[in-house]
């Protein structure tokens, strides 16, 4: 059990890192090109896509558009995909409770 424990918490260390790097290379993107922020949201409601998902897709593939919620379209995959981003929210939020609730309490021995 604990070792299982200790992998998983290698992984989602992983993952945070990953989450932090996306978060650090949007700010990035961000601060190259201020023109990116401003967009006009009549031309997103059309179909057009949006500027950070073209400037980001030049760097990363698939297109990252596709797996996020759109809250500005009216697709109909957007809210299926908000359910999943939330049920995953809390999924990893009650495994993270559950697990540091599970993990033996360490007694500071005396000798």
């Amino acid at each position: 059990m604990v070792a299982s424990t200790g992998r998983l918490r290698a992984v989602l260390l992983a993952l945070t890192g990953v989450a932090a790097w996306w978060s650090a290379f949007v700010a990035f993107v961000y601060a190259v090109k201020p023109g990116v922020r401003y967009e006009y949201l009549p031309f997103i409601r059309e179909g057009d896509p949006v500027q950070l998902w073209l400037e980001l897709g030049r760097v990363l593939r698939p297109d990252i558009q596709t797996a996020l919620p759109s809250f500005y379209g009216h697709e109909a995959a957007t809210p299926f995909l908000a359910l999943i981003w939330l049920a995953l929210a809390v999924f990893l939020g009650a495994f993270g409770y559950f697990s540091v609730r599970r993990q033996p309490t360490v007694s500071a021995s005396t000798r």
